[in-house]
C-alpha cells in the first residue's frame, strides 16, 4: 500500500505539461490595455448612469452611499436597492413591495423598458463600438456582454 501511495504522490507532484503557446493575436487580446476615449463619451456615460440611478441634480455617483434619507418610492434600478440593503441601510417600507422572486422580476422588467435604461444601454453599445472594437483589431468582430452587469458598491 505504501508503494501505491508513494507512486500516487509522485504523480501529483510531477509538473503538468505546459500548454502550447497561444497565437500572438490571442495574447494581444488578453493583454491589459488602457483605452483612450473622448471626454464627451465619458461624460455621457456618467450622465446616463446618474439618470439610471436617479441621482439628484448635484449628487455624484461616488456619493450615493451618503444619502441621508432614502426616497419612499422604490428606485427604478433594483441594483441600487440591493446595494443599500447590503450596506445595512434601513429600507423604506414601500421598497419591500418590489423585492422578492416574482415582484423583483416585475420591477426588473420595468427597468428594462425604461427610457433611462435604454439610453444607458445605447451609450454602452456606442462605447463598445467606438472604443473597444477598434482596440481588438479583429476583422471578425467581437462578442461582448449585453446587457452588462450593473454593480453598485457602497
Amino acid at each position: 500500500k505504501s508503494k501505491k501511495n508513494k507512486k500516487r504522490a509522485e504523480e501529483l507532484t510531477r509538473p503538468s505539461p505546459r500548454p502550447s503557446p497561444q497565437p500572438d493575436s490571442v495574447e494581444r487580446a488578453r493583454a491589459e490595455a488602457v483605452l483612450e476615449y473622448s471626454e464627451s463619451m465619458a461624460q455621457r456615460l456618467v450622465l446616463l448612469a446618474r439618470a439610471l440611478l436617479e441621482c439628484s441634480e448635484h449628487e455624484h455617483l461616488h456619493e450615493l452611499h451618503r444619502r441621508d434619507v432614502l426616497p419612499e418610492q422604490p428606485p427604478l434600478c433594483p441594483t441600487i436597492m440591493h446595494s443599500f440593503r447590503l450596506a445595512g441601510r434601513k429600507l423604506p417600507t414601500r421598497w419591500s413591495s418590489t423585492m422578492g422572486n416574482r415582484r423583483n422580476q416585475k420591477h426588473l422588467n420595468k427597468l428594462l423598458r425604461s427610457v433611462p435604461y435604454l439610453q444607458w444601454l445605447e451609450a454602452y453599445d456606442a462605447f463598445v463600438r467606438v472604443v473597444v472594437l477598434p482596440a481588438m483589431d479583429d476583422p471578425q468582430g467581437i462578442y461582448y456582454q449585453r446587457p452588462p452587469t450593473l454593480r453598485v458598491a457602497m
